[in-house]
């Protein structure tokens, strides 16, 4: 499997409208990565019996499920705008 790429550039040629899902995955993504080191960190501090850490942990969780909820709803999107452009040129064609 080499040379296998996470995410074909043909479809962005193909979908011109994924572009921006595609960007907003990448953000979502990155800042998900934020609050996973955030939550790391907030939990290692509660640790310690830090109260104000400790809900820190907890905003970073929930920080953490609402952008993998997003995530999952931007990803869901993606696939039904290929899924109907696929289907309309295999209509056409």
């Amino acid at each position: 499997m080499v040379g296998m790429r996470p995410f074909d550039p043909r479809l962005l040629r193909h979908v011109p409208a994924l572009r921006r899902d595609v960007i907003l995955l990448g953000l979502l993504g990155s800042a998900s990565a934020l609050a996973i080191v955030a939550s790391a960190l907030m939990l290692a501090k509660a640790l310690t019996l830090d109260t104000p850490a400790l809900a820190g942990f907890v905003i970073a969780a929930v920080a953490r499920s609402v952008l993998s909820g997003l995530s999952a709803v931007v990803s869901a999107r993606m696939a039904a705008t290929v899924k109907a452009k696929l289907r309309i040129d295999l209509l056409h064609a």
